[in-house]
């Protein structure tokens, strides 16, 4: 987005009262709080002349290499300083606003909240307010007491604060919000002597300790010293390697062991890993590793239970002289693979000397085979299948005979019979030609059924359904249904007659296209219902074209009040009324092409022509527009009177805008005021060239339109009628 310069618009105080730009010699004061939800850049200084900063970032940056505090302090008196950590608020106390925080008075009351709680905090706790409406309120404080509910604490009035850090002061503040929190604190402060010192605890009365600028500590006082956790040793050039030497040994006896989290060299005579009672142990490394001996026995068991589980994300290579696996139950040798390529399970032996290189597979009882996909058996030479019974082959899911040449499933005598048991369809699909003969065909079914030609070829394809007879009988076609025939084409369907076509039907003829459908004649055609209403209309979408080469006549009737009628349903919009006594054209209730068009709305007062109406509340009628009553609604004018009408009945007013209408002002304007915008005035009804006086708080500034006919005479001269609203006062509701 691009940078917004000045860009930003304020009322104009002085005459015409318009939004304006702003310019670099206004100064914008705000009297009530302003909230930013972005960021904020201040390319000049920031000054803030209240006590509080609050801010709720968790980032806080500065160029400036050091920060100055106590700025503006110039007593001969010295004065800590420093900043203040909330370390650990205590969940276990804690409380929440529920009443008025009130300012303390000095020399006469402390601040004070009301608290949901009685009693939770005790004198000297230190307290953190939080989420209070009133950002000012929210800040660490000290308790005085808390009787009842009502929590008072150090500061503004007859106790001070014991430390130099907290706040002293409340805002007066009814809203019923925020939270209370006993908490921990930690305080980094210059002392009065300029030594840096630190204190922390959660009640009153801190001490604080000088920072140490030297001497010799023991390994214990680093780690005592050493606040947050964990506690660090950090080794450097200068002080060099931490030894640990002696002729006693090094004892790790806590509870949560030793974690060592980097190179550890161990050089030992005999290196012992004994874990005690049920616990185990793990070895890992992040690269190459290895478990080895140089001589003798590698063993990996488990002595009395338990597995052995080898897993690795790559390969697991076993190698020997001779590899022995043995079983005692059950076992499997098992590839499951997730990749995109073909993965197997090899099982294989070869022998590059003289001897075989041969597979065993025996078993005492059954040897199982079976595959969930392809079962794949290659012979080098022939594989016979010669079965002395029956041959039955079953496959519990589907199965393939296929061929490369010729092939035939033939029966020398009884019948061939191809079909499914229980369900399932029996398909027959050829690349080229399904020849079917025998001496008669049936083909019967049970439910619906088509028989489809689908082709996909450069030449005209047809189904033909014929019957010849070479004989002295007839070929006849015959097409009969219990019900309905429907006879369907997704293309052009022709019906040719030698002669006229001629549909006669008892009953109603009902023609449904889905599509477009055209009825066309090359002479004089009618389209005539000899009695009820004859409907020309679209359903739901699309317009209704009437077109014609030559003139179009619209004949209605006479002496009826609605000949001829548009509307939609319930509204008509255009009424053509044909009685001799008041013939006339009515475009939604009331139009005046001259002068400009409108509505008619039944009006709340007496209103003469020209005058400025708005709508009143609740009636929804007609009322004179004021700019200067403080209720908004009087200000919006929505139109002008076109002519006298009394209270309690229609009033006719003109509303549409880029007309022009004669408003009624005060006095004529003059020439010289043409093009000026006219207000609604403060005086009931009128219009204005000059903008409401006076009191801003409760006037309404809304522009109706620009002076087009002032001639110093008329006191109803034309405007260009466009409304638009400028500005409310603070009191306008």
């Amino acid at each position: 987005m691009a940078n917004q310069v000045d860009n930003i618009q304020i009322l104009d105080e002085s005459d015409p009262y318009l939004v304006r730009s702003i310019q670099a010699s206004d100064n914008l004061q705000i009297s009530s709080s302003l909230e930013v939800q972005n960021d904020v850049l201040v390319t000049g200084d920031l000054t803030v002349q209240g006590t509080t900063i609050s801010a709720e970032s968790e980032i806080v940056r500065f160029a400036d290499n050091h920060l100055y505090l106590n700025d503006g302090y110039t007593a001969d008196a010295a004065q800590t300083g420093g900043l203040v950590v909330n370390y650990d608020p205590i969940a276990a106390t804690a409380d929440t606003v529920n009443g008025t925080f009130t300012a303390g008075v000095a020399s006469t009351s402390n601040p004070t909240v009301v608290t949901t709680g009685t009693a939770t905090f005790s004198a000297g706790d230190l307290i953190q307010v939080s989420g209070a409406a009133e950002v000012s309120n929210n800040g660490l404080y000290e308790v005085l007491s808390h009787v009842g509910t009502t929590l008072t604490v150090r500061g503004i009035g007859v106790t001070g604060t014991v430390e130099d850090f907290t706040q002293n002061q409340f805002v007066t503040d009814p809203t019923v919000q925020g939270a209370i929190t006993k908490v921990n604190v930690s305080v980094l402060r210059a002392g009065t002597d300029g030594n840096w010192e630190v204190g922390k605890g959660s009640v009153t009365g801190i001490t604080f300790t000088e920072l140490s600028t030297g001497g010799d500590v023991d390994l214990q006082d680093a780690y005592d010293n050493t606040t947050g956790s964990p506690a660090t040793i950090t080794t450097n050039a200068t002080h060099g390697s931490v030894v640990i030497a002696g002729d006693q040994s090094l004892q790790v006896t806590a509870t949560n062991g030793l974690d060592v989290n980097t190179i550890a060299d161990f050089d030992v005579t005999t290196f012992d890993v004994q874990m005690t009672g049920t616990n185990g142990f793990s070895i890992d490394g992040t690269a190459a590793s290895n478990v080895s001996v140089t001589g003798g026995v590698l063993t990996l068991s488990t002595l009395t239970t338990g597995d052995i589980d080898i897993t690795a994300v790559d390969d697991v290579d076993i190698d020997g002289d001779s590899v022995q696996i043995d079983a005692t139950e059950g076992s499997n040798f098992t590839v499951t693979a997730n990749t995109a390529n073909p993965e197997a399970l090899v099982l294989s032996s070869t022998n590059a000397g003289a001897g075989a290189g041969n597979v065993e597979i025996s078993a005492s009882d059954e040897i199982d085979i079976s595959s969930t996909g392809l079962l794949d058996i290659n012979a080098g030479a022939n594989m016979d299948i010669d079965v002395t019974g029956t041959y039955d082959m079953l496959a519990s899911s589907t199965f393939t005979i296929a061929g490369t040449g010729n092939s035939s499933a033939t029966a020398d005598t009884g019948d061939l019979t191809l079909q499914t048991t229980t369900s399932g369809d029996v398909n027959i699909t050829a690349v080229d030609d399904v020849d079917i003969d025998g001496d008669s065909v049936q083909i019967d079914a049970t439910e619906g059924s088509n028989f489809t030609v689908t082709a996909n070829t450069a030449n005209p394809e047809a189904l033909v359904i014929s019957s010849t007879n070479a004989g002295a009988g007839a070929g006849n076609v015959e097409i009969s249904a219990s019900d309905e025939v429907d006879i369907t084409s997704t293309g052009l369907m022709d019906l040719n007659a030698g002669a006229n076509l001629d549909i006669d039907v008892t009953g109603t003829f009902d023609m449904l296209s889905s599509g477009a459908f055209s009825i066309d004649g090359t002479g004089a055609s009618n389209m005539t219902a000899t009695s009820g209403d004859l409907t020309v209309s679209t359903a739901t979408t699309g317009s209704l074209i009437l077109t014609s080469a030559g003139d179009m006549d619209v004949n209605i009737p006479t002496a009826s009040a609605t000949a001829f009628n548009i509307g939609d349903g319930t509204n008509t919009y255009i009424n053509i009324d044909s009685t001799a006594a008041a013939p006339q054209i009515d475009l939604d209730e009331h139009v005046n092409l001259v002068e400009g068009a409108g509505i008619e709305v039944v009006t709340s007062t007496n209103l003469v022509a020209g005058e400025l109406v708005s709508f009143a509340q609740p009636s929804g009628q007609l009322q004179k527009s004021d700019a200067n009553t403080g209720t908004l609604i009087d200000g919006l004018c929505i139109g002008v009177s076109r002519g006298a009408a009394t209270s309690g009945n229609p009033a006719q007013i003109f509303t549409v805008t880029g007309s022009l209408v004669p408003v009624l002002f005060g006095a004529a304007p003059a020439a010289a005021d043409n093009g000026k915008p006219v207000y609604v005035s403060a005086t009931a009804g009128q219009g204005s060239i000059t903008p409401p006086g006076p009191p801003a708080a409760t006037r309404v500034v809304y522009i109706v339109g620009y002076l087009q006919g002032g001639d110093g005479v008329s006191t109803t001269p034309d405007v260009l009628w466009s409304p638009q609203f400028i500005s409310k006062g603070a009191g306008v509701s």
